[in-house]
């Protein structure tokens, strides 16, 4: 089963090959209705995506701005490697698969750079075929130093020199995580915040103080002696991203288009004139949400100060 994903619009010639035979397909792509807040935020310093590949040599000789991949002696790339699976929806999706005893390392620092300039990083996976809970799945973790970030079966944990964050979720799921360290010099009024992300959504947040250290020189392994290890997308940014880009990438990353599509759809909510909310947008974006506009002159001061002339909606 051959699977690829278009990222730009327009005419595409794709050619299957083996030994001296070839084939073309000739597609045209059409690009998706989506406004600005639903397309990916770029500069990221790597991006390593399944459905950027159609083999496993192509996997192999991986290479972004110099960040590369190698795999342990040994690796299973007959159970292993690039992988094609059908989602809960019925649609097709690549992944790439680490089995239980292998490897697969991707040569970035992710702490090499003080993270206190601000950090985004974001790890799209599933720990699958369980026998240890605590099973590590991505380790970024100096233990001379007790800093960096380790992610497990059923949670991430992120250290620094003073504070350790913990973030809960369940193994055998699709797992959309992320997490920003806000810069001290991000011009942010000395937010020092760390927040994790779960499916698009913060989870919980944290502050660290001015002397806390996060840096380490690991680089990102990915796989357990404990479980299979399904890696959909990895990225990093230097820089922590805004809310409003975390939401664009949660909408650009999805797995194919009708997702893509229906995240679009559930978020637009603003409306396009004034960039405020529309009650009507929002009650049709979310039709289990009970949304109710009071349309009063004042706010009342004490339960005693009534107002009249109100008028009550319910979308």
């Amino acid at each position: 089963m051959w699977y690829y994903t278009p990222t730009e619009p327009g005419s595409h010639r794709l050619m299957i090959s083996y030994d001296n035979i070839e084939d073309y397909i000739d597609i045209e792509v059409v690009e998706l209705e989506i406004k600005d807040f639903g397309k990916e935020v770029l500069g990221y310093d790597f991006k390593l995506s399944a459905a950027a590949f159609t083999s496993n040599a192509l996997l192999q000789q991986w290479n972004y701005n110099g960040v590369n991949l190698t795999f342990s002696s040994g690796f299973d790339w007959i159970n292993g490697g690039l992988k094609t699976e059908i989602d809960e929806n019925g649609f097709r999706r690549n992944y790439i698969c680490v089995k239980a005893g292998d490897t697969m390392t991707i040569n970035y620092q992710l702490f090499n750079v003080d993270p206190r300039v601000g950090k985004t990083f974001k790890f799209v996976f599933k720990a699958t075929n369980c026998r240890n809970y605590d099973a590590k799945v991505l380790d970024c973790y100096d233990t001379t130093t007790s800093r960096g970030i380790i992610v497990r079966a059923q949670d991430t944990i992120l250290q620094s020199s003073t504070e350790t964050l913990s973030t809960p979720y369940c193994e055998d799921s699709f797992i959309e995580f992320e997490y920003d360290i806000w810069g001290v010099q991000a011009g942010n009024g000395g937010k020092r915040y760390v927040m994790p992300w779960l499916d698009g959504v913060p989870t919980s947040i944290g502050k660290y103080s001015a002397e806390t250290l996060f840096g380490n020189s690991k680089n990102i392994v990915i796989g357990s002696d404990d479980c299979d290890v399904y890696v959909y997308l990895v990225k990093a940014y230097n820089r922590h991203l805004s809310d409003d880009e975390h939401l664009a990438n949660f909408i650009a990353d999805a797995t194919n288009s009708e997702e893509m599509l229906a995240r679009y759809h559930r978020n637009d909510i603003l409306d396009d004139a004034t960039g405020d909310i529309s009650f009507t947008k929002l009650a049709v974006a979310n039709p289990n949400l009970k949304v109710f506009l009071y349309d009063i002159s004042r706010m009342s001061k004490t339960k005693k100060d009534t107002i009249s002339g109100c008028s009550f909606r319910q979308y």
